[in-house]
């Protein structure tokens, strides 16, 4: 098994219903043909997840992340405990109660409304964080909405500050935290460094030419401002993510769509260790559902195009895990030679100020970083020679300069596999 599948998930579906020996005979070999290791499911807050179902899943080496829905204000938390006895007795190891705290919707309006939000927050999470621990579950903290009705980072920022003042600092060694990281349509590396790299970004506000947390690398801010206010960076479970499906697509998600999810995959040997998983959203839904247009398979004999795309790349993966090689490098600007350097160097001095990336002409080098960025066509580099670095776990895009660009936008077909287009010079 490579790491990058060790990670791999999925949402089983949006709906906590559909548990039934039928339903787990159905979807128990479509998840093992995607290489599911984790699966995130959707629960009530009100009944379990019928144990059958969940161990059936673990018995074949699928660790469940129950995602526990409810409205804030609405129980009392001791009235979860009989759920999660049961889920920590069958052998669930994750459970997550209350999805999005940060949103309006989760809440009762008269609670929403009053001041001190997420001090409340906290005064109804706490035990129900201490009683998961009591009873053997892993204590996890809900994913939060990237940006939000209440700005997530500071929301964030609020609950571990609450809770290191409440002296829970035994609770926040054993916490795990649940997020959410969909690319909102943007590059996969929007927003890498985190808070560190991009210090001008605020709650509300993302000045021109900075980069935020709503995208892809939600992880690495939230491990900015966790390790700021606790000391430490805590494991971190990816409860939903992958590029978000476009309604007016047939099947859900474009071409572009599609190679951003495969980038993704590929990307998963590589993202820091405290991210332990990632569930691509989602394997199904029922056809009149809204979440119908991101479902990988509307029916189970009739998967979307996005299947073929990422089971092409496993198979690849298994064959020849060793091209996964280890990075030593972040960001690898690879030139064709010294000469397009020289006639390159007035366009490329911006984009090497904005990037930071290491400059080089070897195809060696390249292998070693996880993003590469060609300059040049394919009379510089070879298609064969994007799909080896892309083969290697690079993420991998082109860039254009001069004639270069002009020639590049008269092809109506230029690279389909790769996660962002073929573009000209400060294009991307």
């Amino acid at each position: 098994m490579t790491l990058a599948s060790s990670r791999l998930g999925y949402v089983y579906r949006h709906d906590d219903q559909h548990f039934t020996q039928d339903d787990l005979r159905i979807w128990l070999p479509i998840l093992k043909s995607l290489n599911a290791r984790w699966l995130t499911v959707m629960a009530s807050s009100k009944r379990t997840i019928p144990e059958s179902f969940l161990t059936g899943l673990l018995d074949d080496g699928i660790e469940p992340i129950v995602l526990v829905r409810g409205t804030l204000g609405e129980s009392n938390p001791s009235t979860l405990q009989p759920l999660l006895r049961s889920y920590a007795r069958w052998g669930v190891h994750y459970v997550a109660v209350y999805d999005r705290p940060n949103l309006r919707r989760t809440w009762m309006d008269a609670e929403w409304n009053r001041k001190g939000v997420v001090e409340r927050f906290i005064d109804h999470i706490v035990p129900i964080l201490e009683f998961q621990r009591s009873v053997g579950l892993t204590p996890v903290l809900p994913p939060l909405q990237p940006g939000g009705d209440y700005w997530d980072t500071a929301f964030l920022r609020s609950m571990f500050e609450a809770l290191s003042r409440r002296g829970k600092s035994d609770l926040l060694e054993d916490l795990n935290l649940g997020i959410y990281a969909w690319t909102y349509n943007k590059p996969l590396d929007w927003g890498n460094g985190g808070q560190s790299r991009w210090p001008e970004a605020r709650p509300y506000y993302t000045p021109p030419n900075c980069q935020d947390q709503i995208g892809f690398r939600t992880f690495e801010w939230y491990a900015d401002l966790a390790n700021q206010v606790t000391g430490r960076i805590p494991q971190m479970l990816v409860v939903a993510g992958g590029a978000i499906p476009d309604p007016a697509v047939e099947n859900g998600y474009s071409q572009p769509q599609i190679e951003q999810n495969v980038s993704i995959l590929r990307a998963l040997a590589e993202i820091p260790p405290y991210v332990q998983n990632f569930s691509f959203d989602c394997l199904t839904a029922d056809p009149a559902s809204q979440g119908c247009s991101a479902a990988w398979y509307p029916e189970p004999t009739k998967p979307a195009p996005i299947v073929e795309a990422i089971q092409k790349v496993l198979h690849s993966q298994e064959k020849s895990p060793h091209l996964s090689t280890a990075k030593t490098l972040n960001h690898y600007l690879l030139l064709p030679d010294s000469k397009a350097l020289h006639l390159a160097a007035a366009e490329l001095a911006s984009y090497i100020q904005a990037h930071k990336p290491i400059l080089g002409f070897s195809e060696n080098e390249a292998r070693m970083a996880r993003k590469v960025t060609l300059v040049g066509g394919e009379n510089e580099f070879p298609d064969t020679l994007e799909r080896e670095l892309t083969d290697a776990g690079c993420m991998v895009d082109r860039i254009v300069t001069g004639a270069q660009a002009r020639d590049a936008a008269s092809s109506e077909s230029l690279y389909p596999h790769t996660a962002i287009r073929y573009s000209p010079l400060g294009g991307l």
